[in-house]
């Protein structure tokens, strides 16, 4: 155990501190997100900080693995690290969505040949889907890409993003530790450390910007750390993909929802806008630090209920939670969007 609090105290300063030192070097430099129509902050604000968070987190599983002597997903790392880079283009760049989306693809293509798929997933009240093999790869393979642009375009005001992975983090390092899922204990304890530090920058009024690549390296690592929980063992559990999405939760269904709308209007859902459930209650008049407290209550609720199913709970106790908190969940949202958020 003091090995683990001292590499999470070094991942925690390390990422505090770097961060702080990229951000002193992007306003030397004049790398700043300037304000326009469809940003939420109102001064020019270093951004990409997320690149130190990133390489800090991967920098924390490595050591925390080696330290106890677990294995180690170099699929995770490999694709992760073309993420960050594909993400930190966009940020310096702005790259074309296309070229981003074959990054992303590809990214998730090698993840996927080398640490597997998802074999099933665990719906509540229905029991175990399992899936063919085939559409195993290619349900993985997409769940990823979205998943990792929603958390990019979820990523809009001043702590929103930290927040969520700081709380979906430390539920996984808990869940992971109580299951014997030693990876995803590793790797969520290493994001946690690492996107506090990031987070106490981050937070209103936020003195950096998290950046394309720090947010799609959170989406991509949330996206596949049920695979990485299971190491390649028991591919047929479906469980860890459905703690994993309720851990994440505000996040999937503010996506969702507001993917669905703009597919409905015929819009292009990959370009930027000020439509989702968040950034109307900001547009509306609320801060930033009460919106992202909001989403990160919501996300520690969904993540209590993901907890149950590792706690030996009854399953139809939890089925009846996670509905529950689910609905709820997107319910109080949408309710105070449509009560007290306008568009811009």
């Amino acid at each position: 155990m003091l090995i683990v609090a001292v590499i999470l105290i070094l991942v925690f300063a390390v990422s505090y501190f770097g961060v702080l030192a990229y951000r002193s070097f992007s306003l030397k430099r004049g790398l700043l997100d300037h304000p326009n129509e469809r940003s939420s902050h109102e001064m020019p604000t270093p951004r990409g900080g997320g690149l130190v968070m990133a390489f800090v987190a991967i920098f924390g599983y490595v050591a925390l693995s080696l330290a106890y002597n677990t294995q180690i997903s170099y699929g995770y790392i490999l694709a992760a690290l073309i993420v960050i880079v594909v993400g930190f283009l966009d940020d310096v760049f702005s790259v074309w969505f296309l070229w981003r989306l074959i990054g992303q693809f590809a990214a998730a293509a090698i993840f996927v040949s080398i640490s597997g798929s998802f074999g099933s997933i665990y719906v509540p009240f229905f029991g175990e889907v399992t899936f063919p093999a085939v559409v195993s790869v290619i349900v993985t393979s997409l769940y990823i890409v979205y998943f990792l642009n929603a958390y990019n375009f979820m990523d809009g005001i001043d702590g929103i993003a930290g927040l969520q992975a700081l709380v979906a983090a430390i539920f996984w390092q808990f869940i992971a530790a109580s299951t014997g899922m030693y990876p995803a204990m590793h790797l969520g304890g290493s994001l946690a450390a690492a996107s506090l530090g990031f987070l106490l920058l981050n937070w209103q009024p936020a003195k950096i910007f998290m950046g394309d690549a720090g947010s799609s390296f959170l989406g991509f690592s949330f996206a596949v750390l049920p695979i990485v929980a299971l190491d390649g063992s028991a591919s047929g559990n479906g469980l860890p993909l459905t703690v994993g999405l309720l851990v994440v939760w505000p996040f999937v269904f503010d996506s969702l929802i507001t993917l669905v709308r703009r597919t409905l209007r015929g819009e292009k859902v990959w370009s930027a806008h000020r439509e989702h459930l968040y950034q109307r209650l900001v547009i509306g008049g609320w801060s930033h630090a009460r919106v992202t407290t909001i989403y990160g209550v919501l996300a520690l609720l969904s993540s209590v209920v993901a907890a149950t199913y590792a706690l030996n709970t009854p399953y139809y106790l939890s089925d009846l939670l996670a509905v529950t908190v689910a609905i709820v969940s997107c319910a109080v949202v949408f309710w105070l969007s449509a009560k007290y958020g306008r568009t811009a």
